[in-house]
């Protein structure tokens, strides 16, 4: 049946994960990633790392997810999608989703697996709120000891010089739609807002620990 994940607008992450390397610029915003959705609204997120050109091909972190501890068990190579809303504040910047997945410690300070190293989706966003959807292969893991997931979501390119061109750039969160009844899926390019972001694996997830020792979903 697969598994959603829910990125929520507020919050706090569970433990303190150091963020992948490759990034450039560090929001230090980090927040938990729900297995069950909750109820907050969307929100946009801004991070404005730059205040001045920035001409260099790089990478912002907007924010980190980290997951409840999950049980030991082996997640399959399987097509792993996110999708969501951000733009860039000037055309020229040139920004793509950048996200990456790892796997890491209950206590999260040691990294045990990398799903999905960090990369562009390959799509520019607009300069107000525009879809933005990535279709990825995770690389199998097999995980002996309780971890937690943790997602890193941003924003990525190469600014040009017309105008003052930076790695600026805003992602919308939150976990409940903007209409109860017709929820929708941010694909790319599209501007309809009301649906909240959404990290799908193809496959299942073993997200909880029966009280016996026995996996459950």
């Amino acid at each position: 049946m697969g598994q959603v994940c829910w990125l929520p607008a507020s919050g706090t992450a569970p433990v303190s994960v150091t963020p992948d390397a490759v990034w450039d610029h560090l929001s230090g915003n980090a927040r938990v990633m729900n297995f069950t959705r909750g109820s907050t609204a969307l929100t946009t997120l801004a991070y404005n790392p730059d205040g001045a050109d920035h001409l260099v091909d790089a990478d912002s972190l907007v924010c980190q997810f980290v997951s409840p501890v999950l049980p030991p068990q082996s997640i399959e190579a399987q097509l792993i999608i996110l999708n969501l809303l951000a733009l860039e504040v000037a055309s020229s910047n040139n920004l793509q989703l950048s996200w990456g997945l790892r796997a890491v410690n209950e206590a999260g300070d040691s990294v045990l697996a990398t799903l999905l190293t960090v990369g562009r989706n390959g799509v520019e966003v607009g300069t107000a709120l525009t879809g933005a959807s990535s279709s990825r292969t995770s690389t199998l893991a097999t995980i002996m000891e309780p971890f937690r997931l943790v997602l890193e979501v941003g924003l990525g390119g190469l600014p040009v010089n017309t105008a003052t061109d930076t790695h600026n750039g805003s992602i919308q969160f939150g976990e409940a739609p903007a209409s109860a009844t017709v929820p929708t899926l941010p694909q790319h390019a599209d501007t309809t807002t009301g649906g909240p972001p959404m990290l799908i694996f193809s496959n299942d997830l073993i997200t909880s620990q029966h009280p016996m020792g026995q996996a459950c979903q």
